[in-house]
């Protein structure tokens, strides 16, 4: 039987804020974002979007032409979740029309997690469970408030969100072809709401350890391999861009840190991007969570993948966003950080000035409305 991705949208936020200039306010080398961390702008989420909203007005995106009621399971990776104890798929089910008669949770390892989520909805639909529904997988996170700290220039987020089906458009997933690899080590980790912190040197050495050690576990599998001649293209799970220096690179450039998104946002963009790249092309996919998981995926680029990603508009809609300057984008940061944890608030629409208005409002994405005894209400802008 054959899995894969039939379908991926990439939600990049309203909000952008040029590197440089933070950069430059930072009294830091602009030419080393640009060149070395080859980063230009990152998205920036208002006080009234979080990880439910992203996914939400991703699965939006991606649903367009597409009946909600073909999907019966819904997983959504975070490690920027609203709730400790209720998963974020399950707004992601009511907001998006989905039918009740469906299985949703949330799952949790670091940057790993939209592509366990993936695993697990190729396992359902290949065991043959899925009785030809879909399955709708998500990556939804942002960084924490990293105001003047070293993260802080590569800082960003973004949600991706997926179909998986036996009939894909875009990805042809080999389910023979993985190796993955797996430690208990604490290289980043967020021990609260409040702080995302790491030791930058220990997770690059964790990223290769995970990365030669699911290749040796996909040749215990497969034999050994020439990895130049099997795969036509290589992404790899990108913490900051200029880590992999790769050239699918396009979208990531604009969105800064894209957690657990970003091997599919560099699929997304590699398709998009890149006009050599035909159908039948072999694609190999590394994927890497802190704390640690690696896993290795093979797929091949589908006969329908260039007009299927095409048609999400992703450039267009990095191009639509609202460019914002540091001064907006500090207070921002401080509004957003302000709400967590709240039993009861209202996040500012006027943060920002006209923030809301220009970037936001009659565009029918969904937003925060107000946090009630601890309970999220969300509207649609």
């Amino acid at each position: 039987m054959q899995v894969g991705i039939d379908k991926i949208a990439v939600y990049g936020g309203r909000l952008a804020l040029d590197l440089g200039d933070l950069a430059q306010r930072r009294g830091k080398d602009v030419s080393y974002v640009r060149t070395k961390l080859m980063c230009d702008e990152r998205a920036v989420f208002a006080p009234y979007e979080d990880a439910v909203t992203m996914a939400v007005n991703a699965t939006k995106l991606l649903l367009e032409n597409e009946n909600p009621n073909d999907i019966e399971l819904v997983i959504v990776g975070t490690e920027t979740a609203v709730d400790m104890g209720k998963a974020a798929a399950t707004w992601v089910q009511g907001l998006c029309g989905i039918s009740n008669t469906c299985r949703t949770f949330e799952v949790k390892q670091a940057c790993y997690g939209a592509t366990g989520a993936l695993k697990m909805a190729m396992a359902w639909i290949a065991s043959g469970q899925a009785g030809g529904k879909k399955a709708l997988i998500i990556g939804s996170d942002f960084s924490r408030t990293h105001l003047g700290d070293s993260f802080e220039l590569t800082m960003g987020g973004c949600a991706v969100a997926m179909l998986v089906s036996a009939e894909p458009r875009v990805l042809e997933i080999d389910q023979r072809r993985f190796g993955y690899w797996s430690k208990e080590i604490a290289d980043t980790f967020r021990p609260t709401v409040h702080l995302e912190l790491g030791e930058g040197e220990l997770s690059i050495y964790s990223y290769l350890d995970a990365l030669e050690g699911s290749w040796t576990d996909l040749e215990r599998r497969c034999g050994e391999l020439n990895y130049d001649n099997e795969f036509n293209y290589h992404l790899y799970h990108s913490p900051f861009v200029g880590m992999t220096f790769q050239d699918a690179m396009a979208y990531l450039r604009r969105l800064g840190a894209s957690y657990g998104a970003s091997t599919y946002v560099e699929l997304a963009s590699l398709i998009d991007s890149n006009k050599n790249i035909k159908p039948g092309e072999r694609v190999s996919l590394f994927a890497y969570g802190s704390g640690c998981q690696g896993e290795f995926t093979a797929g091949t680029i589908a006969p329908r993948a260039l007009e299927t990603v095409r048609d999400m508009r992703t450039k267009a809609q990095l191009d639509e966003r609202r460019k914002i300057g540091v001064d907006e984008y500090e207070v921002i940061e401080y509004a957003r950080r302000a709400l967590l944890e709240d039993r009861n608030s209202v996040p500012r629409r006027d943060v920002g000035g006209n923030l809301y208005d220009e970037a936001f409002r009659g565009r029918g994405l969904l937003v925060l409305d107000r946090i009630e005894d601890y309970r999220r209400f969300y509207v649609w802008s």
